[in-house]
């Protein structure tokens, strides 16, 4: 969990807040932070093979590669579920659910 509040911080998403009542809390509004922003920051690409991680395709077979349309496919619709959540649609999910403790 360290690791990946690093990674946040050094992007500028979180602040730390020092003292007893410390620990991090958002640089900006839940609403401005994507789950895709989120994951590539800290999983890198999400694209499902690396010919498409790279605006342009670097691949020698790209043209002839049977398969590249279904991983666009795939990739473009990855993104547009994750690009397309946020922290705060996630807040508001939550609150939907029962009450539960999960410590």
């Amino acid at each position: 969990m360290e690791q990946i509040v690093t990674i946040l911080s050094r992007a500028g998403y979180v602040k730390s807040m020092r003292g007893a009542q410390g620990g991090y809390r958002l640089a900006k509004d839940p609403s401005e932070y994507t789950v895709g922003m989120i994951l590539r920051l800290t999983e890198g690409s999400l694209a499902p093979v690396a010919c498409l991680e790279d605006d342009n395709n670097q691949c020698s077979r790209a043209g002839i590669c049977v398969t590249l349309n279904v991983w666009k496919q795939l990739d473009e619709a990855i993104s547009g579920v994750v690009d397309n959540v946020t922290l705060a649609d996630l807040v508001e999910e939550q609150k939907k659910l029962p009450n539960v403790n999960l410590m």
